[in-house]
């Protein structure tokens, strides 16, 4: 325990000088998940593919970025669903 201590002690020295998290932390991503859109549909992948056309009264009505948020939330939904 004394040398984990001192070990944590060097650390906390090491803050002052603004030390990257990520040197201390190493994190592997467990689940990848792309998604994408356009005015015309919606699409992602993971380990299950997935496409949704945008209806044609709502192309060009609806911002990007509405799309690409709604791409996220769906593509993380279907991800649930799916049990992945």
């Amino acid at each position: 325990m004394q040398h984990d201590l001192e070990l944590w002690k060097a650390f906390l020295r090491c803050t002052h000088s603004r030390i990257d998290i990520k040197q201390l932390v190493y994190h592997m991503p467990n689940h990848i998940i792309c998604m994408d859109a356009s005015e015309f549909g919606l699409g992602g992948y993971s380990l299950t593919t997935w496409h949704w056309e945008v209806p044609l009264k709502d192309q060009q009505q609806k911002s990007i970025n509405f799309l690409e948020f709604l791409a996220c939330i769906m593509g993380i939904m279907i991800s649930i669903v799916a049990g992945k």
